[in-house]
């Protein structure tokens, strides 16, 4: 087994995974995909330098598979939270303008009360005998 190969490939795709990577957890995923393929290579290979190469190249292949299939789940979050983010604001704006509607009502025409109020019974102009009800009145002072 040719260790001083091998170590000199996993750093070769070590520094070539992170310096090409956004992020750490795509970096480190490059790096073990490459080491785990080169690993493998050179293994089933009995050491051959082409193979340990391939199996390499592999195993970034298969780490590029996965961190595609890492983004795409960061992409649906992406796209979840701005569609819960848009209906907060189209709330929050809808309520803006019920509070500004209400402001300048009251500055044009004073506050707007309401009060409950019991109309006792008695006979109407008609004749008609009318029993005791609740009334809720709208008064704006």
């Amino acid at each position: 087994m040719n260790i001083p190969v091998l170590a000199a490939a996993c750093g070769f795709f070590l520094i070539a995974g992170l310096s090409s990577c956004a992020t750490a957890r795509k970096g480190l995923t490059y790096v073990a995909g490459a080491g785990a393929g080169a690993a493998a290579g050179y293994h089933f290979s009995d050491g051959d330098p082409l193979w340990t190469a391939a199996g390499a190249v592999g195993g970034t292949a298969l780490a590029a598979g996965a961190n595609a299939l890492g983004d795409a789940e960061v992409q649906k979050a992406k796209d979840e939270g701005y569609a819960a983010g848009q209906g907060d604001a189209v709330r929050q704006h809808y309520w803006m303008l019920q509070r500004n509607q209400q402001n300048s009502r009251e500055a044009e025409y004073g506050t707007e009360n309401t009060y409950n109020i019991t109309i006792p019974p008695g006979t109407d102009a008609y004749g008609v005998r009318r029993v005791a009800r609740d009334a809720t009145v709208r008064i704006i002072e």
